[in-house]
């Protein structure tokens, strides 16, 4: 039985596999009918319809071919310096994330007991590395962990 997701998982595997062979509507026509003219037209149709209706599959535009993403490639090397270059790169990471902290008591279940209704309160406490030489020469504060 043929179907639709026949052509959608042949585009997949054409294009795992390498670009010496093209995923064409020509050579996943062949694929699934073979020399069968109705299943040919079926899966003609079904290749459109993926194409246009569902947009489930994309032209490879010059590279010429089917595709399961809208573009032909993506440079990743460029992408993250176009982003570095937009964004900046943090000179103190401690800065940018000390919004995501939890900084609030944490309840958590006591290590010395077996009751489970027992429990203990941590609390935590978050400094910048450039400043750890200066807190070593002073007392610790209230948190469990700094």
């Amino acid at each position: 039985m043929l179907s639709k997701f026949s052509g959608l998982k042949a585009v997949g595997i054409l294009n795992l596999l390498n670009d010496d062979l093209l995923a064409t509507e020509q050579s996943i026509t062949c694929a699934l009918a073979g020399e069968d003219l109705a299943l040919r037209g079926k899966v003609k149709s079904a290749i459109e319809k993926l194409r246009t209706v569902k947009r489930a599959i994309y032209d490879r535009g010059r590279a010429h071919g089917l595709c399961l993403w809208p573009h032909t490639s993506v440079d990743l090397e460029k992408a993250y310096e176009d982003a570095r270059r937009d964004i900046g790169t943090p000179r103190r990471v401690a800065s940018s994330i000390t919004d995501y902290l939890e900084t609030r008591p944490i309840r958590r279940p006591a290590r010395t007991t077996s009751k489970p209704e027992t429990s203990a309160i941590t609390r935590f406490g978050y400094y910048p590395v450039t400043d750890l030489p200066a807190l070593l020469h002073e007392p610790l504060t209230t948190a469990d962990g700094q």
